[in-house]
């Protein structure tokens, strides 16, 4: 196998967000193989995109799916926003603690001021 995927018909809290990055990142190490997130917004998207949307679904069910869909796709943004408004809180003098930053410590490079929006 070299890739997997996880569909989940929802959009992942913020904590959710972060323990999937967290393990995503993980399992790729172990596994060597590539890992995506298939959430509700992108599913339904891709079910649009390629016309099986009105195939599958009566009337009733794609006015449902559509109002969920419409709710994801806030959360998604709200989620966004609360991701870049965390950004925007980091200090230039928290950059020195990231690992990123460490490792061009590490690696004796000297010039690490104009690399540390790199280290989020």
């Amino acid at each position: 196998m070299r890739k997997w995927t996880l569909c989940v018909p929802c959009s992942l809290s913020s904590s959710e967000f972060k323990w999937w990055s967290e393990w995503k990142g993980q399992q790729k190490k172990i596994h060597e193989i590539d890992i995506a997130l298939f959430d509700g917004t992108y599913l339904i998207s891709e079910l649009k995109k390629y016309d099986i949307y009105d195939e599958v679904f009566d009337n009733d069910i794609r006015k449902k799916l559509d109002e969920i869909l419409e709710s994801m796709r806030y959360e998604k943004t709200r989620l966004a926003e609360e991701i870049i408004v965390m950004l925007t809180d980091i200090t230039p003098s928290d950059y020195d603690s990231m690992i990123f930053v460490k490792k061009l410590e590490n690696a004796k490079i000297e010039m690490i001021d104009g690399c540390n929006f790199n280290a989020i």
